[in-house]
């Protein structure tokens, strides 16, 4: 029987008939996702299942369901590749062949890279360590660990040694980072701030340096695109947001409120000690606590009191959210009163309107305390 089978059909099944081979193929392919369905629904639910049982943390983390998935996307590739040899042959055969290895390789290396994210966060969460100071490292690992993947990818397409794909890197190299520098340094810059989260499309960023302040409109490797709220458009480098200073307000919009801070400076003469009948009056208004007495009550405390009551009850204020009236170390210019506080709305317009009324508030309430406003006299007579 097994001489006949090896007449017929030949030691490696090169005699077998076009249909025949087709029908292999698909009953290899079908195997391969069936093995991959067995892995991802039955081993992988086990493996978890046993694993949370456990009273370590780290065990959980290295084999989450990420990392699991990750590792389950190279059974078919791997099936396929020992199998499909004995049904494809000739050139079909090798093009197929590279194809599958183009394809373990790349399955492989968002394994290693996902099983690197899984060690990262067992420093972080189990060992207690800062996630910033190992952050670096992990990126820096993630890129190697690619790097490496696509010389094997492209070698593998190639038909090349990977040495040889090394070296005609290693010779070109100079030359394209005379000719590309600008195009590596954006590539390189836009890698960092995808990594970091830094800048995204719709951000509001502004560069004083720069005269940026506007909307994100357009992110590319050589450029990114700043609409500002004069409506101009500016240019900026990527590389130009890791090596300059610039803000991003992405945290104030996705926070409850945005922060305002306005005030008045007070004219140091017109502070004074509040009389017992003052005291009274303004506890019963809930402008001073109960514990307050005359002649170590002031009229300042009193009118910061006026103003922290109306800003708490006003509906455009997140009350929930830092609210203070302070005052700031004395200048030249007297003492700075000053609102800190947040509001539910962010839309530009709004803030503002928000912001004016709150300080034309202080300056006419002052008078009703006996608070000055400070306002620089002119010497001329």
């Amino acid at each position: 029987m097994e001489q006949w089978l090896i007449e017929n059909l030949g030691s490696d099944g090169s005699r077998l008939s076009g249909g025949v081979r087709l029908l292999i193929v698909l009953i290899i392919i079908v195997v391969s996702f069936v093995a991959y369905f067995i892995v991802k629904y039955a081993a992988i639910p086990v493996v978890q299942k046993i694993v949370r049982q456990t009273e370590t943390q780290w065990d959980d983390i290295l084999l989450s369901e990420r990392v699991c998935r990750s590792f389950s996307h190279i059974v078919p590739p791997v099936i396929m590749l020992i199998a499909l040899p004995y049904a494809l042959k000739g050139p079909f055969e090798v093009i197929v062949e590279r194809l599958l290895q183009v394809y373990i390789t790349f399955t492989v290396c968002c394994f290693i890279s996902t099983f690197m994210r899984g060690i990262f966060d067992v420093f972080v969460h189990v060992k207690e360590h800062k996630a910033g100071s190992l952050k670096g490292i992990l990126q820096t690992f993630q890129i190697i660990v690619w790097f490496v993947g696509i010389i094997l990818m492209v070698s593998t397409l190639m038909g090349r040694s990977p040495l040889y794909l090394i070296t005609g890197l290693l010779s070109a190299s100079v030359v394209m980072m005379l000719i590309f520098q600008d195009t590596i340094k954006g590539l390189v810059a836009g890698i960092q701030l995808a990594i970091n989260d830094m800048v995204r499309v719709d951000d509001w960023i502004s560069i004083p340096a720069r005269g940026v302040n506007g909307i994100v409109t357009e992110m590319t490797l050589s450029t990114i695109k700043i609409q500002n709220f004069d409506k101009t458009i500016l240019t900026v480098q990527p590389y130009a947001l890791l090596s300059e200073t610039f803000q991003n307000w992405r945290g104030m919009k996705e926070s409850d409120g945005r922060c305002f801070t306005r005030g008045i400076n007070v004219d140091v003469d017109s502070i004074r000690f509040l009389t017992a009948d003052e005291v009274e009056e303004y506890q019963q208004a809930g402008y001073l606590p109960p514990t307050a007495q005359a002649g170590e009550a002031t009229n300042l405390e009193a009118y910061r009191g006026a103003i922290y009551k109306y800003l708490s009850a006003k509906p455009e204020i997140n009350s929930k959210m830092t609210l203070m009236v302070r005052h700031l170390p004395q200048t030249a210019e007297g003492i700075p009163v000053q609102i800190y506080a947040f509001t539910f709305s962010k839309e530009w317009e709004v803030f503002e309107e928000i912001q004016a009324r709150m300080l034309e508030y202080m300056l006419a309430r002052a008078q009703e305390f006996g608070i000055r406003p400070y306002q620089r006299r002119s010497d001329a007579h």
